[in-house]
């Protein structure tokens, strides 16, 4: 069995912390909870008492869930945000997208991969590969290659309170308000959850695919980007003059080099990990 190296067991064994405390460490807060409470029955009372029209408890539920809901993605964002920010500089260490770019600040694509993958196309015929890969983006030009925040921070603003006319203005409508903003808060919170676990799997996905990349590249079984570059020399115009002017563009983007049936490539590939 391959062993891991412990800084592969450090890293999953964080990331597994973080993703644990996400699902399971918080729970829909209380009425007196910091962060709810704003929200909840924030207009005067009126100490009179009637029933609600059908259109007024429409109206106050919805926007009850909506300003509960907007406000517990919120707060659970700024959580999070707090949460991983714990652990940034070990972030900073294993996801090194830098490393990674090709020469003329190239990001390279992003390459996933399948094991033992199997196709049935009739009752008579199946279709068996010990490994698959393909190209899930492709390489590009970046000004500055990415970073774990551009994948993991979340950014989301406190909402703000609905119309007057929104507002509960009794203890009936008080009753009603509080019970749809704590359920919006909590959806708000599960929302919160979702999204962070769907970018932790794409930064995941990202970065390994642009190791995958690199290590292919190494082994000859995929292509390396081409580019082009047209030197303008001095350019300009009365107002404005650049010297050297130059464009980049690239003209092949990464394949892979399948017509050589391996005989060009170098190694046999291993699966590929998070260093």
């Amino acid at each position: 069995m391959r062993r891991m190296k412990p800084k592969k067991c450090l890293i999953y064994l964080i990331l597994g912390c973080i993703g644990y405390s996400f699902m399971y460490g918080c729970t829909a807060p209380s009425p007196s909870a910091s962060g709810m409470k704003e929200y909840q029955s924030a207009s005067s009372i009126d100490q009179s008492t009637f029933s609600i029209t059908g259109i007024r408890h429409q109206s106050l539920r919805d926007a009850a869930m909506s300003v509960g809901a907007r406000g517990g993605l919120a707060w659970r964002a700024q959580q999070i945000n707090q949460i991983i920010t714990r652990y940034d500089h070990t972030l900073d260490r294993v996801f090194n997208f830098h490393a990674l770019v090709l020469e003329q600040n190239i990001l390279p694509p992003v390459l996933i991969e399948g094991r033992y993958t199997y196709e049935q196309s009739s009752p008579e015929i199946i279709r068996l590969a010990d490994r698959s890969f393909s190209i899930v983006h492709q390489a590009k030009f970046v000004s500055m290659p990415p970073t774990w925040r551009d994948y993991l921070f979340l950014k989301f603003v406190k909402p703000e309170m609905p119309d007057p006319s929104m507002m509960p203005r009794n203890d009936i409508e008080r009753k009603v308000w509080d019970k749809y903003v704590q359920e919006g808060w909590q959806a708000g919170i599960n929302q919160a959850d979702s999204i962070f676990s769907e970018n932790l799997g794409r930064l995941k996905r990202d970065y390994q695919g642009m190791v995958r990349y690199r290590s292919l590249l190494a082994q000859n079984m995929v292509s390396p980007p081409y580019v082009a570059e047209v030197n303008l020399g001095i350019t300009g115009n009365d107002g404005e003059m650049s010297v050297n002017d130059r464009i980049y563009k690239i003209t092949a983007l990464p394949a892979f080099r399948y017509e050589s049936k391996g005989e060009e490539w170098e190694t046999q590939s291993s699966p590929v990990y998070i260093n």
